[in-house]
């Protein structure tokens, strides 16, 4: 798949149709496991995202992906990574305050992909 053939499949998930029938068939997105199995050579996607549609590619390996792992992967829940970051946590059961330095990519709800490494990360310029 060319940039081009994204570029237009992202166009066309851009804005929902106003009738009903492909309202509900819009709403489906039916077409975006194929979407990304024709997108997952040559030029691949690695960071999309619009009202509809979001790609945020992370390198897993393939020893996490045994068994029934869609479930878990589908419980993700989190955005683009800045980096590494640090903070300040409770610890412990005297609740002490604790110093954390988190990767990129932690507290994912979703234990397959804790940890791993994304491919993408913000950049922020100061002038």
């Amino acid at each position: 798949m060319n940039v081009s053939q994204v570029r237009t499949y992202l166009n066309e998930k851009a804005s929902p149709p106003p009738t009903d029938p492909a309202y509900q068939k819009w709403l489906e997105f039916t077409d975006t496991i194929e979407f990304l199995l024709y997108s997952a050579s040559g030029q691949v996607p690695v960071y999309i995202s619009s009202p509809y549609f979001y790609v945020y590619s992370v390198i897993v390996p393939k020893r996490k992906l045994k068994g029934d792992y869609v479930d878990n992967l589908m419980q993700w829940n989190f955005s683009v990574s800045s980096g590494w970051g640090y903070g300040y946590r409770y610890a412990g059961k005297t609740r002490r305050i604790q110093k954390e330095i988190s990767p990129p990519i932690d507290s994912t709800s979703s234990s397959i992909l804790d940890g791993e490494e994304g491919i993408f990360f913000l950049r922020s310029l100061y002038r």
